[in-house]
């Protein structure tokens, strides 16, 4: 689910109406000014009470299991565990708790590695205060919440920069290796001989300076093939 908002920063906000039950949360953050800044803002969240607030991962992980945490807010990077080690560490021990990351890092790989991990919500710190709230909202409710200024960054497809430089043929030919068609085959498909079909694939290899032939740009093209349009 996206959400979305270009509020600036402020510093305290009305209450946001959640349900009766109170959210017992925990913040986890190696930077102390963040981190009382977040607390001061969630504490004045209605049915949210913030019950602890940690600085590295071995805290945040022995506070998790004592206090039977709702929702754990961590940071990535902190001390002893990162918030990803936390959120396997929970994982196994089979506790209910809720995680959501908070994090500088926009790279794609991390926000896939929190899903799969089954974090409920990443959130980017130039944003939380912005997000915070209706991040804990959506994950009481059992959705998925990411921060919306992460939109841009996970919508943006990977380029090729080399292949604007590939001519017409060389783009074809290209295309038809990631489908694994053989030299002999590309030739038949493109009217063109299985000499000029191997100089192509050449020249591509060069162009991308990939050493070990045919099976080095098979295995390139394979891995692109949704790019090579």
């Amino acid at each position: 689910m996206l959400h979305s908002t270009d509020a600036p920063y402020q510093r305290y906000r009305p209450m946001v109406e959640m349900k009766n039950e109170t959210l017992k949360i925990l913040l986890a953050d190696d930077h102390p000014i963040l981190l009382n800044g977040l607390a001061d803002y969630v504490g004045n969240i209605e049915n949210c009470d913030v019950v602890a607030q940690v600085s590295n991962g071995m805290q945040a992980l022995n506070s998790i299991i004592e206090n039977d945490i709702d929702i754990a807010i961590l940071d990535i990077d902190m001390p002893y565990f990162n918030g990803l080690e936390v959120v396997e560490k929970i994982k196994s021990l089979d506790k209910s708790t809720k995680m959501v990351i908070l994090t500088l890092h926009k790279e794609k790989d991390l926000f896939e590695k929190a899903k799969s991990l089954g974090c409920h919500g990443y959130l980017l710190k130039e944003f939380a205060l912005d997000e915070i709230k209706e991040c804990i909202q959506s994950v009481q409710e059992d959705q998925f919440y990411f921060s919306s200024k992460l939109n841009e960054v996970l919508e943006q497809k990977e380029t090729i920069p080399e292949y604007d430089s590939f001519t017409p043929t060389e783009k074809k030919v290209l295309q038809l290796v990631a489908q694994a068609k053989t030299s002999t085959e590309i030739s038949e498909l493109l009217f063109i001989s299985k000499k000029t079909v191997e100089n192509h694939r050449s020249n591509i290899c060069k162009k991308l300076k990939l050493e070990g032939g045919h099976n080095s740009l098979l295995k390139w093209a394979i891995e692109r093939k949704e790019l090579l349009v």
